[in-house]
């Protein structure tokens, strides 16, 4: 906690910060600021090729449907995480790698 108290008192890092809260129109609230947050934490948990794939269907099924009431669209993209997410790790045979030979 006292880098970033450290690198708050620096004068450059509270210019850009400032510069870049302006940025951001005001009207756009706090909703705007949750989807950021929501979106770094995903881009950081997909570190493979199945964890990218179960993010593009849900992204796809959440889309597709949006016409729902009550924001169900959401319910419906977990639930296709879900499964596509089981389907696909447990869908795929381990990668089965030969033994090392021992000297």
């Amino acid at each position: 906690m006292s880098e970033l108290s450290a690198l708050w008192r620096h004068p450059e890092f509270r210019r850009g910060a400032r510069d870049m809260s302006g940025a951001v129109p005001t009207h756009w609230g706090l909703g705007f600021a949750g989807v950021l947050a929501l979106l770094a934490l995903i881009y950081s948990l997909l570190s493979d090729r199945k964890t990218w794939l179960v993010a593009a269907v849900a992204g796809s099924a959440a889309v597709a449907a949006f016409a729902l009431p009550l924001k169900l669209n959401i319910v419906v993209a977990i639930a296709t995480a879900v499964a596509v997410g089981l389907l696909v790790d447990h869908g795929t045979p381990p990668v089965m790698r030969p033994a090392k030979e021992r000297p």
